[in-house]
Protein backbone atom coordinates (compact mmCIF):
# COMPACT_ATOMS: atom_id res chain seq x y z
CA UNK A 1 0.00 0.00 0.00
CA UNK A 2 2.65 2.53 1.01
CA UNK A 3 4.94 1.76 -1.93
CA UNK A 4 2.40 3.02 -4.47
CA UNK A 5 3.27 6.65 -3.68
CA UNK A 6 6.68 7.69 -2.36
CA UNK A 7 7.81 11.30 -2.12
CA UNK A 8 11.52 12.06 -1.76
CA UNK A 9 12.24 15.28 0.11
CA UNK A 10 15.27 16.14 2.27
CA UNK A 11 13.35 16.66 5.53
CA UNK A 12 12.88 13.37 7.40
CA UNK A 13 9.70 14.37 9.26
CA UNK A 14 8.09 15.54 6.01
CA UNK A 15 9.00 12.24 4.35
CA UNK A 16 7.40 10.36 7.24
CA UNK A 17 4.28 12.53 7.00
CA UNK A 18 3.84 12.15 3.24
CA UNK A 19 4.94 8.55 2.79
CA UNK A 20 3.46 6.95 5.89
CA UNK A 21 1.14 8.90 8.11
CA UNK A 22 -0.81 10.81 5.48
CA UNK A 23 -1.45 7.61 3.54
CA UNK A 24 -2.43 5.81 6.74
CA UNK A 25 -4.85 8.61 7.63
CA UNK A 26 -6.59 8.79 4.26
CA UNK A 27 -6.92 4.98 4.24
CA UNK A 28 -8.54 5.02 7.68
CA UNK A 29 -10.80 7.91 6.78
CA UNK A 30 -11.87 6.16 3.58
CA UNK A 31 -12.60 2.85 5.30
CA UNK A 32 -14.62 4.32 8.16
CA UNK A 33 -15.90 7.29 6.15
CA UNK A 34 -16.30 9.45 9.22
CA UNK A 35 -19.21 7.32 10.36
CA UNK A 36 -20.72 8.78 13.50
CA UNK A 37 -20.71 6.13 16.21
CA UNK A 38 -23.82 4.82 17.93
CA UNK A 39 -22.66 6.51 21.13
CA UNK A 40 -22.12 9.82 19.38
CA UNK A 41 -25.52 10.17 17.76
CA UNK A 42 -27.55 7.03 18.19
CA UNK A 43 -29.45 6.35 14.96
CA UNK A 44 -29.55 10.04 14.03
CA UNK A 45 -26.46 9.99 11.82
CA UNK A 46 -25.84 7.85 8.79
CA UNK A 47 -22.77 7.96 6.59
CA UNK A 48 -22.22 11.37 5.05
CA UNK A 49 -22.80 11.27 1.29
CA UNK A 50 -20.58 14.19 0.37
CA UNK A 51 -18.00 13.11 2.96
CA UNK A 52 -17.74 9.70 1.31
CA UNK A 53 -17.36 11.25 -2.14
CA UNK A 54 -14.57 13.48 -0.86
CA UNK A 55 -12.84 10.57 0.86
CA UNK A 56 -12.47 8.83 -2.53
CA UNK A 57 -9.67 11.25 -3.40
CA UNK A 58 -7.42 10.08 -0.54
CA UNK A 59 -6.44 6.54 -1.65
CA UNK A 60 -7.21 7.13 -5.35
CA UNK A 61 -3.63 6.63 -6.54
CA UNK A 62 -2.87 3.77 -4.17
CA UNK A 63 -6.14 1.84 -4.37
CA UNK A 64 -8.22 2.89 -7.39
CA UNK A 65 -10.36 -0.26 -7.06
CA UNK A 66 -11.58 1.02 -3.68
CA UNK A 67 -12.57 4.32 -5.27
CA UNK A 68 -14.41 2.52 -8.08
CA UNK A 69 -16.51 0.48 -5.65
CA UNK A 70 -17.32 3.53 -3.55
CA UNK A 71 -18.45 5.57 -6.57
CA UNK A 72 -20.88 2.82 -7.56
CA UNK A 73 -22.08 2.59 -3.95
CA UNK A 74 -22.72 6.33 -3.91
CA UNK A 75 -24.58 6.18 -7.23
CA UNK A 76 -26.83 3.55 -5.66
CA UNK A 77 -27.99 6.13 -3.10
CA UNK A 78 -29.33 8.45 -5.77
CA UNK A 79 -32.99 8.82 -6.74
CA UNK A 80 -34.07 8.80 -10.38
CA UNK A 81 -34.77 12.55 -10.07
CA UNK A 82 -31.04 13.11 -9.50
CA UNK A 83 -31.27 14.02 -5.82
CA UNK A 84 -29.58 11.76 -3.31
CA UNK A 85 -29.52 10.99 0.36
CA UNK A 86 -27.53 13.45 2.41
CA UNK A 87 -26.84 10.70 4.95
CA UNK A 88 -27.23 7.02 4.19
CA UNK A 89 -26.90 3.67 5.90
CA UNK A 90 -24.32 1.50 4.10
CA UNK A 91 -25.91 -1.81 5.08
CA UNK A 92 -29.44 -0.90 4.01
CA UNK A 93 -31.13 1.11 1.27
CA UNK A 94 -32.21 3.75 3.77
CA UNK A 95 -31.01 7.25 4.42
CA UNK A 96 -31.99 10.80 5.27
CA UNK A 97 -33.21 13.44 2.81
CA UNK A 98 -32.23 16.91 3.96
CA UNK A 99 -32.33 18.83 0.68
CA UNK A 100 -28.85 20.38 1.00
CA UNK A 101 -28.12 22.17 -2.24
CA UNK A 102 -24.61 20.81 -2.82
CA UNK A 103 -25.03 17.10 -2.06
CA UNK A 104 -25.97 15.80 -5.51
CA UNK A 105 -22.92 17.43 -7.13
CA UNK A 106 -20.39 15.35 -5.21
CA UNK A 107 -21.05 12.19 -7.26
CA UNK A 108 -19.99 13.68 -10.62
CA UNK A 109 -17.14 15.47 -8.85
CA UNK A 110 -15.79 12.17 -7.49
CA UNK A 111 -16.32 10.31 -10.77
CA UNK A 112 -14.40 12.96 -12.73
CA UNK A 113 -11.47 12.74 -10.32
CA UNK A 114 -11.46 8.95 -10.62
CA UNK A 115 -11.53 9.04 -14.42
CA UNK A 116 -8.81 11.67 -14.60
CA UNK A 117 -6.55 9.38 -12.59
CA UNK A 118 -7.46 5.97 -14.07
CA UNK A 119 -9.00 6.51 -17.56
CA UNK A 120 -11.34 3.66 -16.60
CA UNK A 121 -14.22 4.72 -18.84
CA UNK A 122 -15.83 1.30 -18.44
CA UNK A 123 -17.22 2.48 -15.11
CA UNK A 124 -19.59 4.79 -16.98
CA UNK A 125 -21.42 1.78 -18.43
CA UNK A 126 -21.95 0.08 -15.05
CA UNK A 127 -25.70 -0.26 -14.46
CA UNK A 128 -26.64 1.05 -11.02
CA UNK A 129 -30.13 0.97 -9.45
CA UNK A 130 -31.77 4.10 -8.11
CA UNK A 131 -33.03 4.14 -4.55
CA UNK A 132 -36.64 5.05 -5.43
CA UNK A 133 -39.42 3.31 -3.53
CA UNK A 134 -41.07 0.66 -5.71
CA UNK A 135 -43.91 -1.79 -4.99
CA UNK A 136 -42.83 -5.03 -3.37
CA UNK A 137 -41.56 -7.53 -5.89
CA UNK A 138 -40.81 -4.98 -8.59
CA UNK A 139 -37.20 -4.19 -9.53
CA UNK A 140 -35.83 -0.74 -8.78
CA UNK A 141 -35.26 1.48 -11.83
CA UNK A 142 -31.63 1.64 -12.90
CA UNK A 143 -29.33 3.37 -15.38
CA UNK A 144 -25.66 3.40 -16.42
CA UNK A 145 -23.44 5.45 -14.14
CA UNK A 146 -23.02 8.12 -16.82
CA UNK A 147 -26.75 8.87 -16.59
CA UNK A 148 -26.48 9.14 -12.81
CA UNK A 149 -23.86 11.86 -13.30
CA UNK A 150 -26.06 13.75 -15.76
CA UNK A 151 -29.10 13.50 -13.49
CA UNK A 152 -27.13 14.93 -10.56
CA UNK A 153 -26.34 18.05 -12.58
CA UNK A 154 -29.83 18.31 -14.07
CA UNK A 155 -31.34 18.08 -10.59
CA UNK A 156 -29.10 20.91 -9.38
CA UNK A 157 -30.15 23.05 -12.35
CA UNK A 158 -33.78 22.78 -11.22
CA UNK A 159 -32.75 24.42 -7.95
CA UNK A 160 -31.44 27.73 -9.30
CA UNK A 161 -32.91 31.14 -8.56
CA UNK A 162 -34.35 33.28 -11.38
CA UNK A 163 -30.91 34.97 -11.44
CA UNK A 164 -29.23 31.63 -12.31
CA UNK A 165 -27.60 31.24 -8.90
CA UNK A 166 -27.91 28.11 -6.79
CA UNK A 167 -30.51 28.32 -4.05
CA UNK A 168 -29.31 27.74 -0.49
CA UNK A 169 -32.28 25.55 0.33
CA UNK A 170 -31.99 23.90 3.78
CA UNK A 171 -28.23 24.39 3.61
CA UNK A 172 -25.17 24.34 1.43
CA UNK A 173 -21.69 23.01 2.12
CA UNK A 174 -21.11 25.28 5.14
CA UNK A 175 -23.32 23.80 7.86
CA UNK A 176 -23.28 26.99 9.93
CA UNK A 177 -25.33 28.73 7.21
CA UNK A 178 -28.16 26.19 7.19
CA UNK A 179 -30.96 28.66 7.96
CA UNK A 180 -30.27 31.34 5.38
CA UNK A 181 -32.42 29.96 2.59
CA UNK A 182 -35.12 27.72 4.01
CA UNK A 183 -37.89 29.85 2.49
CA UNK A 184 -36.48 29.12 -0.96
CA UNK A 185 -35.07 32.53 -1.89
CA UNK A 186 -31.54 32.67 -0.45
CA UNK A 187 -28.73 32.12 -2.95
CA UNK A 188 -25.44 30.29 -2.40
CA UNK A 189 -22.43 31.57 -4.31
CA UNK A 190 -20.40 28.61 -3.04
CA UNK A 191 -22.74 26.06 -4.63
CA UNK A 192 -22.89 28.18 -7.79
CA UNK A 193 -19.09 28.09 -8.03
CA UNK A 194 -19.02 24.37 -7.25
CA UNK A 195 -21.63 23.74 -9.93
CA UNK A 196 -19.44 25.56 -12.46
CA UNK A 197 -16.43 23.46 -11.50
CA UNK A 198 -18.35 20.18 -11.73
CA UNK A 199 -20.29 21.10 -14.88
CA UNK A 200 -17.10 21.99 -16.74
CA UNK A 201 -15.36 18.75 -15.70
CA UNK A 202 -18.40 16.61 -16.45
CA UNK A 203 -18.93 18.20 -19.86
CA UNK A 204 -15.35 17.33 -20.78
CA UNK A 205 -15.88 13.76 -19.57
CA UNK A 206 -19.13 13.44 -21.55
CA UNK A 207 -17.49 14.63 -24.76
CA UNK A 208 -14.79 12.00 -24.36
CA UNK A 209 -17.54 9.44 -23.75
CA UNK A 210 -19.37 10.38 -26.98
CA UNK A 211 -22.27 12.26 -25.34
CA UNK A 212 -21.82 15.62 -27.06
CA UNK A 213 -25.42 16.73 -26.61
CA UNK A 214 -25.31 16.45 -22.82
CA UNK A 215 -21.86 18.07 -22.78
CA UNK A 216 -23.17 21.08 -24.72
CA UNK A 217 -26.13 21.46 -22.34
CA UNK A 218 -23.89 21.59 -19.27
CA UNK A 219 -21.43 23.94 -20.99
CA UNK A 220 -24.34 26.29 -21.67
CA UNK A 221 -25.31 26.22 -17.99
CA UNK A 222 -21.69 26.67 -16.95
CA UNK A 223 -21.50 29.89 -19.00
CA UNK A 224 -24.86 31.09 -17.66
CA UNK A 225 -24.01 30.56 -13.99
CA UNK A 226 -20.45 31.88 -14.40
CA UNK A 227 -21.86 35.09 -15.87
CA UNK A 228 -24.33 35.46 -13.00
CA UNK A 229 -21.65 34.94 -10.36
CA UNK A 230 -19.23 37.41 -11.96
CA UNK A 231 -21.81 40.09 -12.71
CA UNK A 232 -23.94 39.86 -9.57
CA UNK A 233 -21.71 38.57 -6.81
CA UNK A 234 -18.32 40.22 -7.23
CA UNK A 235 -18.19 43.16 -4.82
CA UNK A 236 -14.95 44.70 -6.08
CA UNK A 237 -12.74 42.96 -3.54
CA UNK A 238 -13.97 39.36 -3.39
CA UNK A 239 -16.98 37.20 -4.12
CA UNK A 240 -19.95 37.58 -1.81
CA UNK A 241 -20.93 34.41 0.02
CA UNK A 242 -24.57 34.65 -0.96
CA UNK A 243 -27.91 36.15 -0.02
CA UNK A 244 -30.46 35.13 2.58
CA UNK A 245 -34.20 34.74 2.11
CA UNK A 246 -34.68 38.48 2.72
CA UNK A 247 -32.24 39.38 -0.08
CA UNK A 248 -29.53 40.57 2.31
CA UNK A 249 -25.95 39.99 1.13
CA UNK A 250 -23.63 37.98 3.37
CA UNK A 251 -19.87 37.51 3.19
CA UNK A 252 -19.14 40.78 1.41
CA UNK A 253 -16.34 43.25 2.00
CA UNK A 254 -19.10 45.73 2.85
CA UNK A 255 -20.57 43.59 5.64
CA UNK A 256 -20.00 44.79 9.18
CA UNK A 257 -20.08 41.17 10.34
CA UNK A 258 -19.68 37.91 8.46
CA UNK A 259 -16.80 38.96 6.26
CA UNK A 260 -15.00 36.02 4.65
Amino acid sequence: YLSAVQVNVPEGPVRALLNCWNQYQVKTTFQFSRDASYYHGGLLFGRGYRDSCQDILGPLMTRPAWARRRILEQAGRQFSSGRCYHLYYPNTRGGENTGHSDTALWLPFAACQYLRETLDFSILEENVPFVDDVPAGEPAPSAPLVEHLERALDYTITRFSPRHLALFGPGDWNDTLDYLGRRGMGESVWVSLFFCYVARDTADLLRRAGRAGSAARFEMWYDRVKRAVNELMWDGRWYRRGTNDDGEVIGSAACEEGKI
